[in-house]
């Protein structure tokens, strides 16, 4: 798999996480067993490995059924998402709002496209992953995605089929006949492994009507886009350090796991970039922890905390070493306060 880590935010497992959790789904196991517990899924804007989501998928599917993606997703499921609910809701009408999530879906995502077409009576969606997927995670990620755009189609939750017909990959066991109760009779097997929607002008062009929240994805900070799938390693690489730092020091393990490679062949490539992973764990440290001390109101102890240092001694030798000075005249030259 050439190219940037595959990522997204968390936000794509807030229906997943809190339908769970209210039902007493093993959440915690899951996250565990999928890579995902070192990262702060809670938080909608907090990028995390695509791949592992996709794993996390899979597994809660199994244990609830084939037609949990779709079970999931209610008509507030897009206002709880961060980012790409924003975008969801940035139109006067649906159609406006699906073309603004297909220009900007680099800010949500990596590696997955969505294309909204013209046609004789509506438009036509069509979602795709450059990434190469087997068939069960093509079909829960396609229900999942086709389930969003019905809540987005459908916001009072009706349960009318939006769609004038659906194409997508069945699962391999479970076909295609559990997603009718969801989506109504015209659900048929894709011939390209992409989702399509039809939707007709009756639905598409009508208002969009946001869902009010309170929830966390309300509250949008400054984002910028996420590392471009065919980028090089090294920046999709510093992000998933920078996400698992909060809980830790990163291992060259989890890494390749996000990936999708193994340790040698994750190895290999940082080397054809020019870099080596204690290289790039410390650069990723560096560059937060002097941003910090300039700029922040935390104490050094707890960016130290933050960072995954476990003492602060040694967090200030890692300072000196790469300022020649200490994190107390670091602050002072700011004009910040310096800690005893």
């Amino acid at each position: 798999m050439a190219g940037a880590i595959p990522l997204i935010r968390a936000g794509a497992m807030a229906p997943f996480l809190r339908w769970m959790r209210e039902n007493g789904s093993p959440v915690d196991a899951l996250l565990q067993d999928t890579d995902l517990a070192s990262f702060a899924v809670d938080d909608p804007h907090q990028p995390i490995p695509l791949l592992s989501l996709f794993r996390f998928a899979c597994l809660a599917s199994r244990i609830e059924g084939p037609d949990l993606p779709a079970r999931v997703v209610t008509p507030s499921s897009l206002s709880e998402m961060g980012i790409i609910g924003k975008l969801a809701y940035s139109g006067d009408t649906i159609r406006d709002a699906l073309t603004s999530v297909m220009t900007a879906l680099h800010y949500h995502t990596t590696h997955e496209m969505i294309l909204v077409q013209p046609a004789r009576d509506g438009a036509v969606v069509r979602e795709a992953w450059g990434l190469r997927l087997d068939d069960e995670t093509r079909h829960f990620a396609q229900q999942y995605v086709a389930a969003l755009i019905q809540s987005l189609c459908d916001p009072s939750g009706t349960g009318r089929p939006a769609f004038a017909r659906m194409a997508l990959v069945a699962h391999p066991i479970h076909g295609i006949a559990h997603l009718r109760r969801y989506f109504g009779e015209h659900v048929d097997v894709a011939r390209d492994k992409t989702l399509e929607l039809q939707i007709p002008s009756s639905v598409i062009d009508r208002p969009c009507l946001p869902v009010v929240s309170d929830l966390p994805g309300d509250r949008l900070p400054p984002v910028t886009p996420l590392p471009h799938g065919k980028d090089s390693l090294i920046p999709s690489a510093r992000v998933v350090v920078d996400g698992l730092l909060a809980h830790g020091s990163p291992t060259i393990e989890q890494l390749a796991v996000a990936a999708g490679q193994s340790v040698r062949t994750f190895q290999r490539r940082l080397a054809e970039e020019g870099t080596t992973f204690s290289r790039l764990v410390e650069d990723v440290r560096r560059e937060r922890a002097m941003a910090g001390l300039a700029g922040g109101q935390s104490p050094a102890g707890e960016i130290a905390a933050l960072l995954g240092y476990k003492r602060q001694s040694s967090f200030t030798r890692a300072v000196r070493r790469w300022s020649g000075t200490t994190p107390r005249t670091i602050r002072a030259k700011n004009g910040r306060h310096a800690e005893p």
